[in-house]
């Protein structure tokens, strides 16, 4: 998704930025040695979402991307554990939010959590209905389960910005 986002969701995520920037800001230190062995250079979050971009465009080297994503899974479509840490300026936290129905509109698909990159490693799972919002540390890996039918829509809503 491009910048700035449609206003719904720009504004959504301008009101959890701001909610959450005192919580990050507390966090600093753990969200730091959680992201090596990427770099972090933020030594304390903004208050509002604009002045945390303005940070990420100062970078070096700058992040100017867009980040935000409209995730859509059909039969056989997942994601594979990741972080969604794009530069030395990132943020602790990011929020998924689901659009469809899962066994109305889809089967399968699944939002996990894990402690390592490995497959293998131990998931939790998140049970996530249509308009759930969940917010949870940007450095944890993450995926979704395989769906099995059907299509599985959500926005991920990152906040930082990436790099080129």
């Amino acid at each position: 998704l491009g910048e700035p986002l449609p206003a719904p969701l720009q504004e959504l995520r301008s009101a959890l930025y701001a909610a959450l920037a005192p919580v990050a800001n507390g966090d600093i230190g753990r969200h730091s040695r959680d992201v090596k062995p990427k770099p972090f250079v933020v030594e304390a979050y903004p208050s509002s979402l604009e002045a945390f971009h303005d940070l990420c465009r100062g970078a070096e080297p700058p992040q100017r991307l867009p980040t935000c994503l409209a995730l859509c899974y059909e039969a056989s479509g997942h994601n594979r554990p990741h972080r969604d840490l794009y530069g030395g300026v990132s943020f602790p936290y990011q929020a998924l939010c689901v659009l469809t129905e899962p066994g109305v509109d889809f089967e399968g698909g699944e939002f996990y959590l894990q402690s390592g990159r490995q497959a293998e490693d131990r998931r939790r799972h998140i049970a996530l209905r249509a308009g759930d919002l969940l917010v949870f540390q940007s450095s944890r890996w993450h995926g979704s389960e395989e769906v099995t039918w059907g299509r599985r829509r959500a926005v991920g809503l990152q906040f930082h910005l990436a790099q080129k």
